[in-house]
């Protein structure tokens, strides 16, 4: 009997699937079936599977229903309770599955654990995520965006099914963290054990603005006036905070001032906000520009360019 499931879904990604599968194939930790399910993929992703000749690979295709659909089929077939998720476009460091185990194993009060994770462009490393470690500060951040990595993370089947599993929805497990987040504990490990890959081809300006609306939309239910209560929030001036954020980011932007008004003097303490409310000086195009290439541009990651952790990534990347 296996230890875990190592769960991958893929939909027309031959081009980066190779990749994919020899990171999670090379993995330290060696006791773990393996389940692909393609999406109904039309390219030569079937046979580009098939050449690795491992016993731990289950490959089934399915007519195309998107991420979700897939995700509670795959979860369906199996036979373990501890998932690691994978993307067919990403990359696993050698020692993730390992370390995640290791850290369950340990800490069995906890149900889904996720670590740090860097992004790539042509096996050119681009910015480091650092998400918070403890549950309160991960949950209190789910008012704005997901603070866990999905492709990057292990959890408890369990927690998963008993809870209604992934919604056939864009931003499936975002909604699904949103509405597990009381029955579960998350923890992120401290360390980059996922490289996700930046894929300039997902995005458009235009989707871009409708995918917006959609993480709007799934925030809906949580913004009402149990807002604080739902994401451990201690006072009015966070509350301002994070509704200015998310009117900036996802609703109209320039409601965000409205909220962040209410802040007074402490306003003059949080530099982000008030390049935010700069930005908002600017025309809209700018405006879909910044958001967009936020992430791309953070300073913390350029001032850690030479770090010792970011040299072991990228000779790590240049050999994959």
């Amino acid at each position: 009997m296996r230890d875990l499931t190592v769960l991958m879904t893929t939909y027309n990604n031959a081009e980066y699937l190779s990749a994919s599968i020899k990171s999670i194939l090379n993995q330290t930790y060696k006791n773990f079936d393996f389940l692909i399910i393609d999406d109904g993929s039309t390219d030569n992703s079937r046979e580009i599977i098939e050449r690795f000749k491992d016993e731990r690979i289950k490959y089934l295709k399915i007519e195309n229903s998107g991420l979700g659909a897939a995700l509670n089929y795959g979860l369906k077939l199996t036979e373990t309770e501890l998932i690691v998720r994978m993307d067919a476009d990403d990359i696993s460091l050698p020692d993730r599955i390992a370390k995640q185990y290791d850290f369950i194993s340990k800490n069995k009060n906890y149900d889904i654990i996720s670590s740090w994770y860097s992004a790539f462009e042509n096996k050119k490393l681009l910015y480091t995520i650092k998400t918070p470690e403890s549950d309160e500060e991960i949950k209190k951040r789910f008012a704005l965006h997901s603070e866990v990595i999905h492709a990057g993370m292990l959890y408890k089947k369990d927690k998963i099914f008993s809870n209604g599993g992934y919604k056939p929805i864009v931003f499936e497990d975002y909604e699904l963290w949103l509405r597990i987040k009381d029955k579960v504990k998350f923890y992120n490990l401290q360390e980059v054990l996922l490289l996700v890959r930046y894929r300039t081809d997902s995005f458009s300006r235009e989707n871009i603005v409708e995918k917006n609306k959609l993480v709007y939309a799934i925030q809906a239910p949580y913004y009402g006036n149990d807002f604080r209560k739902n994401f451990l929030l201690k006072s009015e001036v966070e509350e301002n905070k994070l509704r200015g954020w998310r009117e900036f980011f996802y609703g109209e932007e320039k409601n965000a001032s409205t909220y962040w008004n209410k802040i007074g003097l402490s306003l003059l303490t949080m530099p982000r906000i008030i390049i935010a409310k700069l930005v908002l000086l600017f025309p809209k195009k700018f405006i879909l520009w910044f958001k967009e290439n936020r992430i791309r541009f953070r300073l913390k990651y350029f001032s850690r360019y030479f770090s010792n952790d970011n040299v072991k990534l990228r000779k790590f990347l240049s050999k994959t």
